[in-house]
């Protein structure tokens, strides 16, 4: 970037806020600040950018705020006002504050947009946090400031149902990412995880597992679970989050050490027990197809099955794989999450013994050295996934299922699961193919 183009933010800013014409500071925010760049801008530049903000939100222009947020999150490193440089010397002047006010605007606006799918609102929800994150992450004071100011409130939002499951789904996904980095300091003080609103958060995440409609959502509430409480303090504390005895049960018996099969197995439980009601429903699966690449089950010998993840809240499917040409190593998963809006149409069709969905995607997915515009997924004949996939994708994408010839009868098959004295219904769709009744995790 040129050097005399580099000092014209605040200039771009102030034309900006006048007339809410964004396209300079758009443009602007395509170039390439390195760090030997620098942002010359006056003490005022953090009202500035605040009243510019204020005025997008107050209006909803979610496009507009999202570039002041980029601003952030994208350049705040190079900016120098007097007295110093970078993100430190706003959170000097005040910018932590600020962006609690910028928050508020914002779960207004996601309050607004209700729990159906926005892209504007979603964009909102990723920069905000990116731009709350790049705060966190600029050095102890910024991580102090952040932590204090938005733990329990970004904790409240993810599980407002007001709110679409998406955008929760990203602020739980930060509450995580802030637990995990936060300061040594906070963390051996543990007052702000042992108070009453920490208690309270505590178990509105535990209630909002039980129907959080989407997979990915549910592990990560699972995981805020987890971070807030040590093992001794879930046991003491799952009876009051999980009413039904046998849940709590598996609750405490999920190890740190195995978090990501535990949790599986957990949650394949409680999604089951709801039957045909329930948001999450998981399918095992015999092959997967990204185009014409083979994506494995992740590489854990503790794994059992190859699922598929039917999530009916967000609309989408995900599963967690390994990729082919990877030394398989256990722990480093990746993931494909496919919405409805990114599925043109779908296809069901019985090959011999197998059923396979096959997904027609929008756009091409490129996932490290492999890449497609179809996603074919084989079940066992048996699995009856054709609604489940028409409650996710709907009916009008479908482009026909093709049956075997014959008559058949479809059954809803249910098992009664026995383990210390009490029982739980669940669906066989739900079981193993190998015919395994384990749900539960082991024993310590």
């Amino acid at each position: 970037m040129p050097l005399s183009q580099s000092n014209r933010l605040e200039t771009i800013l102030d034309e900006a806020t006048q007339s809410l014409h964004i396209h300079p500071l758009n443009l602007f925010l395509q170039s390439d600040f390195n760090e030997s760049i620098t942002i010359q801008c006056s003490l005022l530049f953090l009202n500035k950018l605040d009243k510019f903000i204020c005025k997008s939100l107050n209006q909803g222009n979610s496009p507009a705020a999202c570039l002041a947020f980029t601003v952030i999150h994208k350049c705040g490193k190079n900016i120098k006002v007097p007295g110093g440089q970078g993100l430190s010397a706003l959170i000097a002047q005040g910018l932590v504050k600020k962006m609690l006010q910028w928050f508020e605007k914002c779960r207004q606006l996601w309050v607004l947009g209700g729990s159906l799918r926005d892209e504007l609102l979603l964009n909102l929800a990723e920069d905000f946090f990116d731009a709350l994150m790049e705060v966190h992450e600029s050095g102890n004071i910024g991580a102090n400031k952040v932590t204090e100011s938005f733990l329990y409130s970004i904790g409240h939002m993810a599980v407002d149902p007001q709110i679409y499951i998406l955008i929760r789904k990203e602020a739980i996904r930060k509450f995580n990412l802030i637990l995990d980095k936060s300061p040594m300091e906070l963390k051996k003080d543990k007052k702000i995880l042992r108070s009453q609103e920490a208690a309270d958060i505590m178990s509105k995440l535990a209630s909002k597992i039980l129907d959080g409609g989407d997979y990915d959502f549910q592990t990560a509430l699972m995981e805020a679970l987890c971070r807030m409480a040590t093992c001794e303090q879930r046991k003491q504390l799952a009876d009051h989050w999980f009413t039904m005895e046998h849940v709590s049960k598996a609750f405490v018996k999920i190890r740190d050490s195995e978090f990501e099969t535990d949790c599986r197995k957990f949650l394949n439980m409680i999604n089951g027990m709801k039957g045909d009601k329930r948001s999450v429903f998981s399918y095992p699966c015999l092959e997967v197809y990204l185009g014409q690449n083979e994506l494995l089950m992740p590489a854990d010998e503790k794994l059992e099955e190859f699922w598929i993840d039917f999530n009916i809240g967000s609309r989408s499917i995900s599963f967690y794989f390994s990729l082919p040409d990877e030394v398989a190593q256990e722990g480093q998963w990746e993931t494909i999450c496919i919405n409805g809006t990114e599925v043109n149409s779908y296809t069901i069709t019985e090959e011999g013994k197998k059923k396979v969905l096959k997904l027609d995607l929008s756009e091409v997915v490129v996932v490290g050295s492999v890449n497609g515009s179809t996603l074919t997924i084989h079940f066992s004949r048996g699995l009856d996934v054709l609604p489940v996939v028409q409650k996710v994708f709907g009916l009008n994408k479908n482009m026909g299922f093709v049956k075997k010839t014959g008559t058949s009868v479809v059954k809803t098959t249910v098992k009664v699961i026995m383990d210390d004295n009490t029982s739980q219904i669940v669906p066989e769709s739900q079981l193993s193919l190998g015919g395994s009744d384990k749900m539960l995790c082991p024993s310590r």
